[in-house]
């Protein structure tokens, strides 16, 4: 994980780990469901997983860039 630190402090590491999310909302959807069989497939659990990865793949790539700037300042 040392390749992928993207800041540290004295009380902090974070890492970009960007890479182990899927790059796209159908490709985690279908791992989902084979990692989550018992979860029923319909518009409304769709929805909401959808939901999810769009909120934290935004989030993740909004940190790491904010981490990144501070770092060179």
């Amino acid at each position: 994980m040392e390749e992928r630190k993207v800041f540290e402090d004295e009380k902090y590491a974070a890492y970009d780990v960007s890479d182990y999310v899927y790059g796209d909302g159908e490709s985690y959807l279908q791992a989902f469901f084979r990692q989550n069989p018992d979860v029923a497939q319909n518009a409304q659990t769709l929805g909401r997983i959808q939901n999810f990865y769009t909120y934290y793949q935004d989030h993740l790539q909004e940190s790491v860039l904010y981490l990144q700037d501070a770092q060179q300042k």
